[in-house]
């Protein structure tokens, strides 16, 4: 952003506010502006449709609209806004819009939405094709992705995932760079990568997960059919000579048992006149065996043994071994074999693309309340233990490098980023960081996928110092595993403002401690200019300006999400209650001239 025009976002602000906008009965679900600022989406009441509207204006210049400047009226919306278009998407059956789920194609034409609904068929024989699925009983869900064309509302392409759990809040299970798209299935732990095509087209480039390379189910398969083919032999051998003698010889058995003694070894004796501490012979242990079905029942696919690790999974363990044996002088096996259980346990969390060839998933043991419907935005004082950072290099498919969630690996990601805005594409860099005196040296790092300003950066390593203190029982290793909750980090819901650029503006430090800044626990938010530190506006998420604030910094019972238009003077602030989610109120944020 060139100086010239920092200085026209710095004096041409959303000084004024709009209290409790009254919105159209099917405009309910606010989602972002697209790119360009022209349009708001939303959804349709019903979760079924979506709306585009036109901006019309952000500033009172206009003497009719006079009425308007202190207080909503019921035509303040249209004021502002005209109806583009609504088209109601042809969805499958009990399927409602993802309501916290929008997220735009690097060509800025196409919008990506998801409909779900609670999977009612059996996942019984879905569970016995994949054998890395998660062992535990949660809710499934069917879900659809939609390609859906900005101009004309129109639905391009479609993708559908059946039976499996995805993160669809705040993105959480997605990563977009460019025209790289990815979904992270939990259920089946599988990353499947799409490009999305200048036309809208959802194109598989590959799933990961199972399976590492192209040709390995094919692979595999042929093993497996072999294998089959070799059981049915021996079963049918088997089957077709013991028929003829077994028989036979059992009638010869009892026949000549009369003729010998309690201690012959080999003969058989009928169980009613045996003696009940003699051991049973080979041929009568058989005959027993054949008579309860044993050999049928060891044919079955459940007698085979535990089903082997996915691709994926089986790559890490590699790696650890690989390092364990090298890292442990003479005891990397040991080392290996008592982590095992834990490793065992690790299931893919998160994952985002690292540039266009990788991919940085987190692997960790499932928390407990992992399906809680509603998350607070102050999670990163939590700390997440049984971590596992991976690298993983699509292109060779293998992995580059593992490191658990008090590596100071975990600081290099954040803090060595540079800012990337719209997706652009990320390259590796070689540099030590903040922690080149830690062990990691002039290593190759990775940047993440959303930037970091120097603001930020102060921000963050103000916040590791402070986990480092050991008066606060604090230490490295808390710091990063506190640290590590950032990652991965989702696409940001919101475009770019900015209004919410640090480097122009001053506004609570609380904000710079969050993962995402447009959704925060505060009514009112002070900016002031970076530069000269003079007040210039605030975002007040109040029902009214006369409405009694107890704590301007913080608001526990409610959210209030922050919707800015990526060129204009105009925010949106919608604030919801954290109980159950139900939307309070909503602020338009307009620029007016002074009088």
């Amino acid at each position: 952003m060139s100086n010239g025009i920092r200085k026209v976002f710095s004096h041409v602000t959303p000084n004024h506010t709009l209290f409790n906008v009254d919105m159209p009965l099917d405009c309910a679900n606010i989602q972002r502006f697209t790119p360009d600022g022209k349009y708001l989406i939303s959804f349709t009441a019903c979760q079924q449709g979506i709306r585009l509207h036109l901006l019309l204006t952000t500033a009172y210049d206009d003497p009719k609209s006079e009425e308007v400047r202190s207080s909503s009226t019921p035509s303040t919306f249209h004021q502002f806004f005209s109806l583009h278009y609504t088209r109601m998407l042809s969805m499958p059956d009990n399927h409602l819009l993802c309501k916290e789920f929008c997220l735009i194609t690097k060509n800025h034409k196409h919008m990506i939405l998801v409909s779900s609904c609670i999977s009612t068929g059996s996942s019984a024989d879905h569970r016995q094709s994949i054998p890395h699925e998660l062992d535990i009983t949660i809710q499934l869900f069917d879900y659809a992705f939609y390609i859906v064309e900005l101009e004309t509302g129109k639905v391009v392409d479609q993708q559908s995932f059946r039976h499996d759990y995805i993160h669809l809040i705040d993105h959480a299970g997605i990563s977009i760079v460019e025209e790289l798209f990815s979904v992270l299935c939990i259920q089946t732990q599988e990353i499947h990568v799409f490009k999305i095509h200048d036309s809208g087209r959802f194109h598989l480039l590959q799933s990961f997960g199972q399976f590492l390379h192209n040709d390995d189910e094919l692979l595999l398969s042929a093993y497996e059919e072999a294998e089959n083919q070799w059981h049915n032999d021996q079963s049918s051998y088997c089957t077709s000579t013991n028929s003829l003698s077994s028989e036979k010889d059992l009638n010869d058995d009892i026949r000549n048992s009369s003729d010998s003694s309690i201690g012959d070894w080999g003969k058989a004796l009928p169980r009613e006149e045996a003696d009940s501490s003699r051991l049973m012979t080979a041929k009568e242990l058989d005959t027993l065996l054949r008579m309860e079905g044993y050999y049928e029942s060891a044919d079955d696919k459940e007698a085979k043994g535990a089903p082997p690790y996915g691709g994926l999974f089986q790559a890490l363990l590699s790696k650890l071994y690989k390092r364990s044996i090298a890292a442990a002088k003479g005891l990397g096996l040991q080392y290996f074999y008592a982590n095992l259980s834990l490793y065992s346990t690790l299931k893919m969390w998160r994952m985002q693309f690292l540039g266009r060839n990788r991919l940085l998933i987190k692997m960790t043991t499932l928390p407990p309340n992992f399906l809680s419907p509603l998350r607070t935005v102050d999670q990163h004082t939590k700390v997440q233990s049984n971590t596992l950072f991976v690298i993983f290099n699509m292109i060779r498919a293998e992995i580059e490098d593992v490191f658990d969630d008090t590596s100071s690996k975990v600081a290099d990601l954040l803090l060595n980023s540079h800012s990337q805005r719209n997706n652009s594409s990320i390259q590796p860099v070689v540099d030590g960081g903040l922690y080149k005196n830690a062990g990691i040296g002039a290593q190759k790092t990775y940047l993440t996928a959303r930037g970091t300003t120097i603001y930020d950066r102060k921000a963050l390593e103000k916040l590791i110092k402070t986990w480092r203190r050991p008066e606060s029982e604090g230490s490295d290793a808390i710091a990063m595993q506190k640290l590590s909750l950032f990652l991965p980090r989702p696409p940001e819901m919101q475009p770019h403002s900015p209004y919410l650029d640090p480097s122009l503006f001053r506004y609570p430090k609380r904000m710079l401690y969050l993962q995402d800044r447009t959704k925060v626990q505060m009514d009112q938010i002070p900016f002031h200019c970076r530069q000269t530190a003079l007040y210039k506006f605030m975002l007040d998420a109040r029902t009214s300006s006369d409405e009694v604030q107890s704590d301007l910094r913080h608001n526990s019972t409610t959210i209030t999400f922050i919707i800015p238009n990526p060129v204009y003077p105009f925010i949106i602030t919608q604030r919801q209650s954290l109980t159950d989610g139900s939307s309070i109120n909503i602020n338009f944020h307009v620029y007016k001239h002074a009088s």
